[in-house]
């Protein structure tokens, strides 16, 4: 299921923005966490954070950490200590050489230990607040479109599924007179080929009561009815269905595929066609349940 958060929060002379997104995924979860830097040590502190929104998919957070205009100077301190050392070090090293003239600012602070970068760790400790608050904002907007995506495709199931409940009670309703129907077809043909056979024959009846044991479908569209009716309780559920829907579906598919291949019916194979259409759209719109 697909999903988008983000947000921004300033902190410590930061900015910090996150991003938040989904896409789908049918073999578990995969949380993939990009951070600068200097935040690197707050991964698993974000992982925790992050990896109970989902149980399947691939949910991938991008963090970005930019100096504000301001507190540019903040990232390096100069320590006054070691400049004035170096600047000694370098005039008597002059005087011995017997060189004259100013030391440049320039050339002290290039050189090691005048100026101190700020510390990762640090910086890590102090942005750990600021950072989950941004976090936990990017998860709540990434719920919520969560949600609204989620309610969208549970309605266009439903309306499939039910579908499906029409096209199964249309089966049932034929099969009652599929017997019959058999009966009075073959009736026909024997008499069309001069085989007027009377209705009471006993090779007739045999045939027929074959024919209605083959075909009987009763026992799969009662499995179907059962089947339908769980998927509607998976799809009013608040926890994740993404699982259960996937095997339920196999199942469903089992019995429509089984009504399919024992009705000897035109009418029952063109509701079976159907049923399996709308199957195959519930299978490609599950992929996007969690």
């Amino acid at each position: 299921m697909t999903g988008f958060g983000a947000a921004e929060v300033r902190a410590k002379g930061r900015r910090l923005q996150v991003e938040i997104k989904a896409v789908n995924g049918r073999r578990g979860l995969d949380v993939q966490i990009a951070l600068p830097r200097e935040l690197r040590s707050l991964e698993a502190e974000v992982r925790s954070l992050v990896q109970p929104a989902m149980t399947r998919g691939n949910l991938m957070v991008d963090v970005a950490s930019r100096a504000e205009a301001s507190a540019e100077a903040s990232a390096f301190r100069i320590d006054p200590d070691r400049l004035r050392a170096a600047h000694r070090e370098v005039e008597a090293a002059a005087r011995a050489a017997g060189l004259k003239g100013e030391v440049p600012l320039e050339m002290l602070l290039r050189l090691p230990g005048v100026v101190r970068e700020s510390q990762p760790e640090a910086e890590a400790a102090a942005l750990q607040g600021p950072l989950l608050d941004a976090v936990t904002q990017a998860l709540e907007a990434f719920q919520k479109a969560r949600t609204r995506e989620g309610a969208f495709l549970v309605k266009d199931l439903k309306a499939r599924f039910t579908a499906i409940g029409r096209g199964a009670r249309a089966v049932a309703a034929r099969k009652k007179d599929h017997a019959r129907l058999h009966r009075e077809a073959l009736l026909r043909r024997l008499k069309e080929t001069g085989l007027d056979l009377p209705v009471d024959d006993e090779r007739l009846a045999k045939e027929l009561a074959f024919f209605a044991d083959r075909s009987d479908i009763s026992e799969e569209l009662t499995r179907l009815a059962a089947h339908l009716q769980e998927a509607g309780r998976l799809l009013g559920s608040k926890t994740p269905i993404g699982r259960n829907l996937d095997f339920l579906l196999q199942e469903i598919g089992r019995e429509v595929n089984t009504v399919g291949s024992k009705a000897n019916d035109l009418e029952i194979t063109r509701r079976v066609v159907a049923m399996k259409t709308e199957l195959e759209k519930i299978r490609e719109q599950a992929q996007n349940l969690e």
